[in-house]
């Protein structure tokens, strides 16, 4: 039970990743992010990594929708998002984000 769980959670990142991949093919790399690895941006990377990533790409709410259906904590949420918008030069919601309430 616990690995065809595991197994599930896996395919449903893999969908996802999938989607960003799409929507952010062809997009030129904000500044500061990291270049694709092996042709792909999002397929077979861990979960930090994507939400890392959208942040990076401006995909901000999909950042969000990952984080609601995997749980993600608190801290870890805003460490990623910290980086991922320092990565991508976003200073502006990065700063807003900052004022927003107090960190973890």
């Amino acid at each position: 039970a616990v690995l065809f769980k595991a197994t599930e959670e896996q395919l449903r990142l893999l969908e996802h990743q999938r989607l960003l991949e799409r929507e952010t093919s062809g997009m030129p790399p904000p500044p500061g992010a990291p270049p694709p690895s092996e042709g792909f941006l999002f397929i077979d990377k861990p979960l930090n990594a994507t939400i890392y990533l959208c942040f990076c790409y401006a995909k901000d709410s999909y950042a969000e929708r990952l984080r609601s259906e995997y749980k993600i904590p608190e801290k870890r949420w805003w460490r990623l998002k910290v980086r991922g918008l320092a990565h991508a030069h976003a200073w502006v919601p990065l700063w807003s984000f900052s004022q927003a309430k107090k960190a973890p």
